[in-house]
């Protein structure tokens, strides 16, 4: 048993189905069926196959199923949407408590009973899939974050496979290697459950016998996270369609600022929030000439939230393109002063009581009870009281996080730089 606002149980099912609940008194029941097997599991010769499984999944019949059936229980009984991560695959739940055991046997029916007898289901997925890739590939966009990925990791890190994998593989794919990488990858011992809500009281009974069918099999479970020969590196990309013709002097050009950071939900990145107030929002305490200076370089600057398995925090931003070297320094320079200019007691007060509403705001809602049970599952952390551990964070350690993790100027080596410009000069 974890605990977070709350408590929360763990089971683990003979199978080596984990399942973690949390009871709350709601009108509706939430969670995901995780398999604990995404893009960075695959192995040569299988780019692509957790997506196109995904949605081959999503599209069939079980086999114990007829079509009216299955469609009668799934608009009738809750909601079913999947999608394919880095290192799982989520199939998010949504019904209500009187149709707990039922959702959950069709669940499992649907996660688990695949034969892959269609053939003309999977071609068309397929064709569906290698469509979306050429479409993926034609974009500009995709192609520069493609390329900001390598300079950050480089060129061997499972962190630059593409979710929707190789053309090749995609294309070759028959219905036994299908049926093959389905019967290693959704496995009890690979498999999570998390439920939240208005839980009957027999709901451990309830899953055992929904999912107790499920072989064992066994854990592919990984987050590669290596940055020992990270560099600092700046690219350019030329983004025509970022011109304004009608006036060129106020097209913008497009910033992605990748920057190495703890890759475990600890200290350092509960501070990260703080950061990130100091650094997006326009009204934290600051003189009339600093921010008119900024609102003249920078435009919606954000941090762009990713997995802590990661290990990076990203800063996107929209700048002046006819100025951009000069917004970039300017961005630099903001983040030296984080550095050198130490916040006061009463100003870091401010950000950690922001800092402690934005983090309540996520974790008291159904979706973040969920979240935070992940968390504890994937991290291996005890989250504890998010509000006592923000309210102990120090000057000193606002100031050592800072000067760990933050470039003190543009040519320090702790960053990696994208700017997507109309302009060639």
């Amino acid at each position: 048993m974890d605990n977070f606002n709350g408590q929360f149980n763990v089971v683990k099912l003979e199978n080596g189905l984990t399942f973690a609940y949390r009871n709350t008194d709601t009108q509706a029941i939430k969670g995901k069926f995780r398999i604990m097997s995404g893009i960075s599991n695959e192995d040569s010769g299988e780019q692509g196959l957790s997506y196109l499984l995904e949605r081959t999944i999503a599209s069939s019949t079980p086999f114990d199923l007829s079509e009216d059936e299955e469609n009668s229980l799934r608009f009738a009984y809750g909601t079913l949407k999947s999608l394919v991560s880095f290192d799982k695959t989520e199939y998010k739940l949504g019904f209500t408590p009187r149709e707990t055991q039922s959702f959950l046997r069709y669940i499992s029916s649907k996660i688990f009973n695949q034969d892959f007898s269609d053939k003309e289901l999977i071609n068309s997925e397929k064709s569906k899939v290698l469509k979306y890739m050429k479409m993926k590939k034609r974009d500009p966009l995709f192609i520069d974050e493609l390329k900001f990925d390598e300079a950050f990791y480089g060129k061997e890190s499972p962190f630059l496979k593409i979710d929707f994998g190789d053309e090749y593989v995609i294309s070759s794919t028959n219905q036994e290697q299908l049926r093959d990488f389905h019967s290693r990858k959704y496995v009890g011992n690979n498999s999570q459950l998390i439920l939240v809500g208005n839980l009957p009281k027999n709901i451990e009974d309830i899953v055992n016998e929904s999912f107790s069918f499920i072989s064992s099999g066994k854990s592919t479970q990984k987050c590669n996270f290596d940055l020992k020969n990270f560099s600092k590196k700046e690219l350019k990309s030329l983004a025509p369609e970022l011109l304004n013709p009608c006036n060129p002097v106020s097209s913008i050009a497009q910033l992605r600022l990748g920057i190495p950071f703890s890759n475990k939900f600890d200290r350092d990145y509960l501070i990260s929030s703080i950061i990130k107030e100091i650094l997006i929002r326009d009204d934290i305490p600051v003189s009339k000439k600093d921010l008119l200076e900024r609102n003249k370089k920078i435009y919606n600057l954000n941090f762009q939230s990713e997995s802590l398995c990661k290990g990076r925090i990203v800063l996107n931003s929209n700048i002046t393109a006819f100025h951009a070297n000069d917004s970039i320094n300017y961005i630099f320079d903001e983040m030296r002063k984080i550095q050198e200019e130490p916040i006061t007691e009463e100003t870091l007060e401010l950000l950690k009581r922001r800092s402690q509403f934005s983090f309540s705001n996520i974790f008291d809602s159904i979706d973040g009870k969920i979240s935070a049970i992940e968390l504890s599952l994937d991290d291996k952390v005890r989250i504890g009281n998010i509000n006592e551990e923000i309210d102990s964070i120090t000057i000193n350690d606002f100031k050592k996080c800072t000067e760990k993790y933050l470039p003190n100027k543009r040519l320090d080596e702790k960053s990696v730089l994208l700017l997507r410009t109309p302009f060639q000069h």
